[in-house]
């Protein structure tokens, strides 16, 4: 339009160049304001949506020059110009003095001193009080708001933004600056005010501060030269923020051109250069390898120090600021963070506790957040890794700590203190895994021979792995060499886990074709959980030795089956609790009743047995041994009583009423006191159990329990049945038992379980070490397994002999192994029938999938979620209740074993009886019918 306009000057008239000088002059005028308002790189509309302080850095010197620079050069053309057309020269000369005013016009230069007079009104002092009280709304509604092309300096703003740091503090002022900056060209003014915050001894902290808390590190970076408040709070800065900083050691335009390509805005301008050439340049590509005009070479050395050497910088600067505002408060945040910054080793850490906290809307806060979350998670470390000896238990402290730093999340954090967190995060986490990689301990296994004499034919070699160490291992495998004399039916043998402290046993089937000394040679490989590989060489010596004499047939079966045993030739054991009987009842006084419990057919029957025949010498007790289940009525027990206690002094037994046998039976043991003298009758009652289904009436139990306790009987009494009378006990029996001793009759012990094999064959059987060793692991000394153990020996030999094979009385593993499966798998077994046919569907649920998911091997146990697993896989899924309450009453009668949070088999031969003769297939038939 002014092209246009001066295109047809030379035809106006001119009367009208007053019109045409205001026009020109107004069109350019318009064009300036959209520029400055507009422009993509200078435009206050630009600068204010994008909240960037690098478009049009130096908007206010722009606008003072920008209108001379436009008018001027039109104001010296047109009055220089010396046009020959009539009448033009004149026209431009008028022309040229619109021109010259419009400047002074444009910029407000008349207007400026009654604007000074406004600003000095509306920033005065009682100003400040105000602007907190109306809210930050109160700033827009001020003169540069109102008049945004103002480029002249206001008098008393600066002052207000510095007052206003000072009463309402540094977040206060920060909003105050960048509202100015972002919409006024009162530049001047707001550089000096943050200058001048960043340095005085009442704002610096406040001031910096916020700006680091409420801006991002482009802001941060030009404000770091302003005084030493802003290099200790610079100093903090961590992770990418870092970077940024080491690249302000740049002039700031270089900086803001190098980091423009990046959209980090500048959020503050504190004008320490003119920046806006030098960031045009460097958008263009001009200004290559600058150099370092300005900096603090000390402060961006330490920028790429670690945190401990960062906070002991930023100590050091506040040791110059002590009479600062916040500078106790930031020293006391420092030292804790200093505290808390992570040493080269971990045993050099003594901890780190919190010494304040301060108020919620202080720019420390977050510092003090991070400091509070992070002392969380390392609380107690340094005390419970001294405190810790084992490897293990140091390396699971570490590692369960590095898991507590790494889930720390500090969410609403400014980026400042948020890089500061993550920072030490980071540190202690790499510090602890370190830690936790050289306090581990590594595998340790180990092959124990068998001491075991073999002999020709087919063996079983049975090497044992030891873990000697706490670290699980997996993927263990032994591997033979090639061996003289042996044909190896499998050179390898493979284990997937072996927990650590464990031990297991792995069979490799050979056959030898001679005699002698064999070396066996081979190799132990495993890993741990990292994936850590272990190897083991081994070597040692077995022997081929000649078989055993010939196996001669005996003329019975010298193993008992099917009773309770009636005679020291075959009873083992129990000498601990016969002692412990003895002792009991050699009390000079009181009548202590005693309750044996103990599964089906672990031989508590052969232990009344024991004592009917032996008694108990010292004590004075004449045994009396009754079966409950032989008894129909209170009669056939009271008869059955007198009889055997007469027995025992020489008489003949007393005959009882029918109609009234208790009046009989006291009046008789009142008459046996005599003969008697100091002696009392031990009453031993088996299979008591049967006692509260009343088969032999409700009188009963009242009377037992008079005989317990009433001093004029002469009679103490031992009560024995299953688990069940425990509950009995608490319930229906409470009035019977609540003052009677219980002990459990358990398992044999190693030895007393090869008793058991031995004893009876001696001179029949000669058992391999190895066997009487698998007895007890298999059997868990439960007599009656291994009585049926032998028993098949026994048969399986009788019966090669009839075939008229060549058989020796040596028994080795095959031999064993062999019978174990007849019993495993024989059509009626007693041992494992009784418990199976009293449990309920619930409790067969339990046993049928624990059977089905582990073995004797590799996976010996299982806890109740991988048993929920395993039941759910086989479709046997119950309430998680009853399936505790199952493991509970199983564990408590010794069928399962508890070892830690897992359950296993009490006897490996049980778990093989379930798995085969009811998989859970059966099971979940039976359940269905």
């Amino acid at each position: 339009m002014p092209i246009a306009g001066f295109a047809f000057l030379p035809q106006a008239d001119s009367a009208e160049m007053a019109q045409w000088g205001l026009g020109l002059c107004l069109a350019l005028a318009v064009g300036a304001l959209a520029g400055s308002f507009l422009n993509e790189r200078t435009g206050i509309a630009r600068r204010r949506s994008r909240r960037d302080q690098r478009i049009a850095a130096e908007s206010q010197t722009y606008w003072l020059w920008f209108p001379w620079a436009l008018y001027l050069p039109l104001t010296v053309a047109a009055y220089w110009l010396g046009p020959t057309i009539a009448g033009l020269d004149a026209k431009l000369d008028e022309i040229a003095i619109y021109c010259a005013l419009a400047p002074v016009v444009l910029t407000g230069l008349p207007a400026w001193p009654f604007a000074a007079l406004v600003a000095l009104r509306q920033f005065r002092p009682a100003g400040v009080g105000g602007a907190a009280l109306r809210g930050p709304d109160w700033l827009g509604g001020t003169l540069p708001f109102r008049w945004q092309t103002c480029a002249f300096p206001l008098p008393g703003l600066g002052d207000w933004l510095l007052r206003l740091g000072r009463e309402r503090g540094g977040s206060a002022a920060l909003e105050a600056i960048q509202q100015i900056q972002f919409g006024t060209l009162q530049f001047a003014a707001a550089r000096r005010a943050a200058r001048l915050l960043a340095n005085e001894p009442q704002t610096a902290l406040p001031f910096c501060g916020a700006v680091a808390v409420g801006t991002n590190a482009l802001t941060l970076a030009c404000l770091k030269p302003s005084g030493p408040a802003a290099c200790a709070v610079t100093a903090l800065l961590a992770g990418p923020w870092r970077d940024v900083m080491f690249q302000s050691a740049m002039p700031d335009a270089y900086v803001l051109a190098r980091l423009s390509a990046q959209g980090a805005p500048l959020l503050l301008d504190i004008g320490h250069r003119r920046a806006w050439p030098l960031a045009l340049a460097g958008l263009f590509g001009l200004a290559r390898n600058p150099r370092p005009s300005y900096g603090e070479p000390t402060l961006q050395s330490i920028l790429m120090q670690p945190l401990d050497r960062r906070i002991e910088y930023a100590l050091k600067r506040l040791g110059t600021l002590s009479d600062y505002a916040q500078c106790r408060e930031f020293r006391e945040l420092c030292d804790c963070l200093a505290l808390l910054a992570p040493p080269i080793e971990l045993r050099q850490w003594s901890g780190a506790t919190m010494s304040m906290l301060t108020r919620p809307n202080d720019w420390l806060a977050g510092g003090w957040r991070l400091v509070h979350d992070l002392t969380g998670a390392l609380d107690s470390l340094a005390q419970d890794y001294r405190a810790l000896t084992s490897p293990v238990a140091r390396r699971r402290l570490l590692e369960s700590r590095a898991e507590r730093v790494r889930q720390l999340a500090w969410d609403g954090l400014p980026d400042y203190w948020k890089g500061i967190g993550s920072e030490l995060a980071a540190h202690w986490i790499s510090l602890l895994e370190a830690e936790a990689r050289q306090a581990r301990e590594w595998l340790n296994l180990a092959i124990e021979a068998p001491a075991v004499r073999f002999v020709r034919g087919d063996q079983r070699l049975k090497l044992r792995v030891c873990n000697r160490s706490a670290e699980p291992a997996r993927s263990v495998r032994v591997t033979l060499d090639p061996t003289a004399d042996i044909v190896w039916v499998h050179d390898h043998a493979r284990l997937d886990l072996l927990e650590g402290g464990k031990e297991a046993d792995l069979g490799l089937d050979f056959q030898a074709a001679s005699e002698g000394a064999v070396r066996i040679a081979g190799r132990l490989d495993a890993e741990d959980l990292d994936g850590n590989p272990f190897a083991l060489p081994f070597a040692f010596q077995i022997e081929i030795a000649r078989a055993g004499r010939p196996y001669r047939t005996p003329d019975y079966q010298p193993y008992v089956t099917g009773e309770g045993l009636g005679s020291d030739r075959v009873f083992v054991g129990r000498a601990d609790l016969i002692d412990w009987l003895r002792g009991l009842w050699l009390q000079p006084d009181g009548k202590p009743a005693v309750v044996l419990v103990g599964q089906r057919r672990i031989g508590k029957t052969s232990l009344l047995n024991k004592l009917a025949r032996d008694g108990l010498s010292g004590t004075g007790l004449l045994p009396v041994a009754i079966n409950i289940q032989g008894a129909g009525s209170e009669y056939d027990f009271l008869s059955e009583a007198a009889g055997g206690m007469a027995r025992l002094l020489g008489q003949s037994a007393p005959e009882l009423d029918r109609a009234e046998p208790y009046a009989a039976f006291k009046s008789f043991l009142q008459g046996a006191r005599g003969p008697l003298g100091p002696r009392r009758f031990l009453l031993m009652l088996d299979e008591a159990d049967l006692i509260p289904e009343r088969r032999l009436g409700d009188l009963l139990p009242g009377f037992l329990r008079a005989l317990m306790q009433e001093p004029q009987y002469p009679t103490v009494l031992l009560f024995c049945g299953t688990t069940r009378l425990k509950a009995m006990g608490r319930d229906y029996f409470s009035i019977l038992f609540n003052t009677a001793q219980f002990r459990t009759v358990s398992y044999l012990s190693a030895g007393e379980s090869a008793e058991v094999l031995e004893k009876p064959a001696r001179g029949i059987l000669e058992y391999d070490p190895a066997v009487l060793a698998d007895g007890y692991r298999l059997t868990r000394g439960q007599p009656l397994l291994l009585q049926l153990i032998g028993a098949n020996l026994i048969n399986a030999f009788n019966e090669q002999v009839r075939r008229g094979e060549e058989r020796s009385d040596y028994v080795d593993t095959n031999d064993f192994d062999r019978a174990v499966k007849s019993v495993v798998e024989q059509e009626t077994n007693a041992a494992f029938e009784n418990h199976w046919d009293d449990s309920d569907p619930a409790t067969h649920r339990v046993l049928a999938a624990l059977a089905w998911a582990t073995d004797e091997t590799n996976r010996r146990q299982l806890d109740i979620d991988g048993i929920e697993s395993a039941m759910a896989e086989t479709r046997l899924s119950q309430p998680r209740e009853q399936t505790f309450r199952c493991l509970e009453r199983l564990a408590d009668d010794e069928v399962l074993e508890r070892d830690g949070p897992t359950y296993r088999f009490w006897v490996p031969l049980y778990r093989r009886w379930v798995a085969w003769r009811w998989p859970p297939g059966r099971v979940r038939d039976e359940v269905a019918g």
